[in-house]
């Protein structure tokens, strides 16, 4: 055999060699990328869940938040802008507070009818309380960012999985909302101690609460409440009784009333 075409076949086969050798990386790479998504969305599954239509994700403390703001359809947006104690929406907060001359409606409204979270989404939602917010803010770890083209603080929590809160700004009287995407207010649930017509609110900017006027606008980001908390559990070891029996082994096994 000629020495060129020996070496030219050589040649090709080293080639085909090669390309294999490359087609096999790839595929493992494929393979492992695979398998991390597995084992991402896996680990994610153990900390989310939805509750009445709303997702929330469970950050390593003892409450759950949502993901979203009241009146928005995606972390990033900003949603409705409420007055400390009303349920409804507006863009004007001028001389229009509904609890002016309302009794006393207590030092927390977490729950109850005047709390926007739990009259919008459903029992199984409220309005973080005061102490609920310090527990975000002592025991998480803070990044401003931007998602979505919207700046905020991205939160995450010693589960490893996060929130974001974005800067939406606030209302103020008939002068509407011009600092928005640098100020990152939301309203808890609780009365000031100090100032009766006062309410505690996260301020991002010293990242800590402090207290507003309850005719000011502000968005609000819910929690899970006791009894949402107790129904996800339930639903979750549902989804893993599931996902664990077979469909011969469900059928002849007691449902304990579960099912």
């Amino acid at each position: 055999m000629p020495k060129k075409r020996k070496k030219r076949q050589n040649e090709l086969r080293l080639s085909k060699n090669i390309k294999k050798q490359e087609e096999a990386k790839r595929v493992e790479e494929r393979r492992a990328a695979e398998e991390q998504a597995k084992r991402v969305a896996a680990e994610k599954k153990k900390y989310t869940g939805t509750l009445s239509g709303h997702e929330y994700v469970d950050l390593g403390l003892s409450t759950w938040w949502a993901t979203c703001n009241v009146g928005a359809s995606s972390p990033s947006e900003y949603g409705s802008y409420f007055a400390w104690g009303e349920t409804t929406s507006k863009w004007d907060f001028e001389n229009t507070y509904t609890l002016n001359d309302s009794p006393n409606i207590g030092k927390d409204i977490s729950g109850t009818k005047y709390d926007a979270a739990t009259v919008n989404w459903g029992n199984d939602w409220c309005m973080p309380t005061k102490s609920q917010w310090e527990d975000l803010i002592s025991k998480c770890s803070w990044e401003w960012t931007t998602q979505s083209n919207h700046k905020g603080w991205k939160i995450t929590g010693p589960s490893g999985q996060s929130i974001f809160l974005p800067a939406a700004g606030w209302y103020l009287g008939k002068y509407g909302n011009t600092i928005a995407e640098t100020y990152c207010k939301y309203w808890s649930s609780t009365l000031s101690y100090e100032y009766s017509f006062n309410a505690y609110a996260y301020d991002g900017q010293d990242r800590d609460m402090d207290d507003y006027a309850t005719d000011y606008g502000m968005t609000i980001r819910p929690v899970v409440s006791s009894s949402g908390k107790k129904l996800a559990k339930i639903d979750k070891q549902l989804q893993s009784y599931d996902e664990l029996v077979s469909e011969e082994a469900k059928k002849a096994a007691p449902t304990f009333g579960l099912r």
